[in-house]
């Protein structure tokens, strides 16, 4: 075995959860190697800590908050597709509304031709003086 082996196996070889042929490879590893056996005997220290430590889960109300808790998590938000889709609406009707005024501003501005019957009815009662002598 090498160092990255032991280091792997390491905690299970602590819990003694391990198989035997594995357990003597990192015996013997560790025999040979004092890193590891540093390694091994910080590690030890620390599981034994961990263990001593003991998490006390509330028992007032923890089903209450753990159903909350997991509700928030997996519940999907049921109306969470409105926000993109009002904002999405509000810029069409933007576009619509100032295309439709650069439109009226475009008609507004177009000068005003008349018809054929409009400009001789405008030349027949227009007097020109030399003309009628």
């Amino acid at each position: 075995m090498n160092c990255d082996d032991v280091k792997n196996d390491l905690y299970f070889y602590i819990k003694n959860d391990i198989d035997l042929p594995t357990k003597k490879g990192i015996e013997e590893h560790i025999e040979k190697c004092s890193v590891c056996k540093e390694l091994l005997n910080e590690f030890s220290k620390t599981l034994r800590v961990v263990d001593k430590c003991y998490v006390k889960v509330p028992s007032k109300n923890w089903d209450y908050f753990a159903e909350k808790t997991m509700n928030k998590i997996h519940v999907k938000r049921i109306y969470g597709f409105l926000r993109p889709t009002i904002g999405f609406m509000a810029c069409v009707l933007i576009f619509a509304f100032s295309y439709r005024y650069y439109q009226l501003q475009k008609l507004q501005t177009i000068t005003y031709v008349p018809s054929t019957e409009e400009t001789v009815s405008y030349l027949v009662d227009f007097d020109i003086p030399e003309l009628n002598e």
